[in-house]
């Protein structure tokens, strides 16, 4: 009897170890450099998508798809 008595103990102790190695595991860093990622995750969770324009039809938008020229082929030099 005294053996199940001491199984079960250490079946205890171990269920609250893992429960404390599983609740310090979530727990939010602490390190001096946590509230800059922090940060840095929300700033990149607010910026605006590349390809998120306003205008589903690139046509409407007075763009036909194409990427935009530069000043030196506007200019005819170069090509």
């Amino acid at each position: 009897m005294s053996a199940i008595i001491f199984l079960l103990g250490a079946v205890v102790i171990a269920a609250i170890g893992i429960g404390v190695l599983v609740y310090v595991s979530k727990e939010p860093p602490r390190s001096s450099l946590s509230s800059i990622d922090d940060f840095a995750r929300q700033k990149q969770a607010m910026a605006p998508r590349a390809n998120s324009g306003r205008h589903k039809n690139s046509a409407h938008a007075g763009n036909s798809g194409q990427a935009p020229s530069s000043a030196s082929n506007k200019l005819g030099r170069g090509v």
